[in-house]
């Protein structure tokens, strides 16, 4: 800090040559994103005073959020998307505390239909620095998105290898299915549970029971359909004191009804 923070103070002194030498070693001891920024900063010729503190300028962080929410909103296409761009902020975000933009990086990288955005994100799962809620909601999005690797996961302090589950839908509800899926394989990590092939297989045969009759195209709110998945799988691991599913419900944040009523869908008319 002391390193980084003196680097700081050089530039604005207008000593960059020293300024260049003290951020670039704060950045290799730390590899924090915001030092990277000020050097990068310095060697493009930015005279501008810095500010003394632990964190991007507030025009830096207001395009950096701004970014992210004209991705996610469609108004950039993704042809222009600079992933540079993108990988700089999420190494700046999962390094932050805002969870809300921990998400938001992680629903962008995700999407981006490229295999070293998802690599970054699971490696990203052992990081001290997210949250368990955080983690689980990364571990449903690398699943929505066909990543069916095994990963290592830190919950709680404790390290686990997972292995990402893959299921098969017809098309028929198919985006719905995949959604639910992967709803309901992250909040299952959070149980400890390692094996996932019962929820694949249980949330195919579903599928096909309501395609059966004649109800899988119909709206489902979709952490009901998750829970619902779970259920009919079998796995069994969430189990309250009378066997009552309780814990099931919530887990999932549904209520029982909602749930019922879907696994009764699967009944012919």
């Amino acid at each position: 800090n002391t390193i980084y923070i003196k680097g700081l103070l050089l530039h604005n002194k207008g000593d960059d040559e020293s300024a260049e030498s003290y951020l670039h070693k704060s950045y290799l001891y730390s590899r924090s994103p915001i030092a990277h920024y000020f050097l990068r900063e310095i060697r493009h010729g930015n005279k501008t005073r810095f500010p003394i503190g632990f964190d991007l300028p507030t025009d830096e962080i207001e395009r950096r959020v701004g970014l992210i929410k004209n991705i996610l909103s469609g108004e950039i296409a993704p042809e222009k998307i600079d992933y540079g761009d993108v990988s700089d902020i999420a190494e700046w975000v999962y390094g932050g505390n805002s969870q809300s933009l921990q998400i938001a990086v992680s629903i962008v990288l995700t999407r981006a239909n490229d295999e070293d955005a998802l690599e970054y994100v699971a490696e990203k799962l052992v990081s001290p620095m997210l949250s368990d809620d955080v983690k689980h909601r990364m571990l449903s999005m690398l699943c929505e998105s066909g990543y069916n690797r095994e990963v290592g996961v830190v919950y709680g302090n404790v390290f686990r290898k997972i292995r990402i589950p893959v299921a098969t839908f017809d098309d028929k509800g198919k985006d719905a299915f995949t959604k639910a899926f992967a709803i309901a394989f992250g909040r299952l990590t959070l149980t400890g549970h390692e094996s996932f092939g019962k929820l694949s297989v249980g949330a195919e045969e579903l599928q096909k029971e309501l395609i059966y009759a004649g109800n899988a195209d119909k709206v489902f709110e979709l952490s009901a359909l998750a829970c619902a998945i779970y259920l009919y799988s079998g796995l069994k691991i969430l189990t309250g004191k009378s066997d009552d599913n309780s814990v099931a419900y919530d887990l999932f944040g549904v209520k029982k009804e909602d749930v019922v009523k879907i696994l009764k869908m699967t009944e012919k008319q």
